[in-house]
């Protein structure tokens, strides 16, 4: 990567599909041009929940990829509290995911699902935005989630809101594998 220009964060957020798609489609680009890529996804990714994210393996058999997954055991809603091991996992990742924005051999870093932790009142806004703000200057930085704070939406300097209009999710249809995960 070229140091032309600060790296920028990136805001995919909102209650449409599509997000870490979206994410990993950039990662995918970066890698096209050579650049080193770690994306740390957050809450999602347990085998315990037997949904394997097909869009992984792919990504990782790129030896400029790193990935860590800091998940739970169990899908959460923003009325749950997290136990005690959850919440150190959750300490884990945001450390992780800390470093490598410092680390200035990796150009791109993705944080799947980094906003989800401020929606359901794991990490405080102020707490994002300090661990964003920690990175290497040419570290560009992909933040997804289904809500942001307002905070974060005016700190990235590319924000795409993913609205849902029809999902056959709605309808009874289960997440399907090579579609949804």
């Amino acid at each position: 990567m070229t140091d032309e220009c600060n790296g920028l964060v990136h805001l995919y957020y909102g209650p449409g599909k599509g997000k870490t798609t979206a994410a990993i489609g950039a990662a995918l680009r970066a890698v096209g041009h050579d650049w080193s890529v770690a994306l740390v996804q957050f809450l999602k990714g347990s085998a315990a929940l037997g949904q394997p994210y097909g869009e992984i393996d792919p990504l990782t058999s790129h030896e400029t990829v790193t990935h860590d997954q800091f998940a739970l055991d169990r899908h959460i809603s923003a009325a749950d509290t997290l136990t005690e091991d959850e919440r150190a996992t959750v300490e884990s990742g945001l450390e992780t995911l800390a470093a490598h924005l410092r680390d200035p051999a990796i150009d791109l870093v993705v944080a799947d699902e980094l906003a989800l932790l401020w929606a359901f009142d794991i990490v405080d806004a102020d707490r994002l935005l300090d661990v964003l703000e920690g990175r290497h200057p040419a570290t560009e930085v992909i933040v997804t989630g289904r809500q942001a704070p307002a905070a974060l939406i005016d700190a990235a300097a590319y924000v795409t809101h993913m609205g849902a209009i029809k999902h056959p999710f709605e309808t009874g249809t289960d997440a399907r594998e090579g579609v949804e995960y």
